[in-house]
């Protein structure tokens, strides 16, 4: 049987860790070539400051989309781990709604033939309405859908309705609203 494990509260602080450096590293990149200093990146080699400035704001861009995925995926595992262990019964609740959803997602694993990949992750979501605020459910459904725009190469119109709105800083806040919400899933 397959041992599934998640240390989520380092990862969670990597990624964040990541991103907060990653944009400070592209803030003192700006600076440096502001400032004439030589940097060590022929990308930038005869570039005016306008294009020194587009170009800066195409790596943001990418690294937040980077971001945004790998939180998306920092999260689906966070959930597939807690399906995972409701329903091999790892996970005992006393509380009757924490039952069902318990026995639910023994359905989606057994649905899937106890192949954890093929649940799809927003009808792990939809079983978590039944337990809490369906709002912070409801809320985590654009990034679903951000997130399989990215994952999936960008080759079809991205239709999550987040747009230039989706950022790490809301991905991080609508992860720790449904954590928050229901902290029986971390």
């Amino acid at each position: 049987m397959t041992q599934f494990v998640l240390d989520d509260k380092h990862q969670s602080d990597a990624l964040w860790r990541y991103y907060e450096c990653s944009v400070q590293a592209l803030a003192s990149l700006r600076s440096d070539l502001r400032a004439g200093r030589p940097v060590a990146i022929n990308h930038f080699l005869g570039l005016t400051n306008d294009e020194v400035d587009d170009l800066l704001s195409e790596l943001r861009a990418e690294l937040n989309h980077e971001v945004c995925l790998a939180l998306a995926a920092y999260f689906e595992g966070v959930l597939r781990v807690d399906m995972v262990a409701r329903a091999r019964g790892s996970k005992r609740e006393n509380e009757k709604g924490m039952r069902d959803l318990n026995r639910h997602m023994r359905g989606l694993l057994k649905e899937a033939n106890g192949e954890v990949h093929r649940v799809r992750w927003d009808e792990v979501l939809d079983a978590w309405k039944a337990v809490g605020d369906s709002k912070v459910v409801g809320a985590m459904k654009p990034v679903v859908k951000f997130r399989h725009w990215l994952a999936h190469g960008r080759y079809f119109p991205e239709r999550s309705g987040l747009g230039s709105t989706a950022s790490p800083e809301l991905f991080m806040q609508e992860i720790d609203a449904f954590l928050q919400e229901f902290p029986q899933a971390g």
